[in-house]
């Protein structure tokens, strides 16, 4: 085989590799102390520490609700550390344009999407 033939077959098959895991939409509402967030952050980051190498998510919330399409990418499957970020939607100058936190980022564990899931999250009242 030639020189430019080998290479045109390298590159042919590196062309056919896969693009990765298959990611799947994931959806749901945030609430805390029983009213919906008006706006925020949803953060997926995979958790290593049980075996989840693979990329991070991120959807914004809007009127309580979140869509990992919206902003951001869909999830692979696999296990999660999710943060919430909320704020009161009440813009106080450049500083603070989602206006103020309604709570600490609050972060969990999740075993993520294997296919397209809801996950409705209830942030809990920080302890005192």
């Amino acid at each position: 085989m030639r020189p430019w033939q080998l290479l045109c077959c390298a590159l042919a098959a590196a062309g056919c590799a896969g693009e990765g895991p298959t990611r799947h939409e994931v959806s749901g509402r945030v609430v805390y102390r029983g009213q919906p967030v008006p706006v925020g952050m949803v953060m997926f980051e995979p958790d290593a520490a049980r075996g989840n190498l693979g990329q991070q998510g991120m959807a914004t919330i809007e009127n309580g609700s979140f869509r990992t399409s919206n902003g951001g990418t869909g999830l692979a499957a696999g296990a999660y550390l999710v943060t919430v970020t909320g704020y009161d939607g009440r813009p106080a100058g450049d500083d603070a344009p989602n206006g103020r936190p309604l709570f600490p980022p609050h972060t969990f564990a999740w075993e993520g999407a294997a296919a397209a899931r809801t996950l409705d999250i209830d942030v809990p009242a920080p302890t005192k």
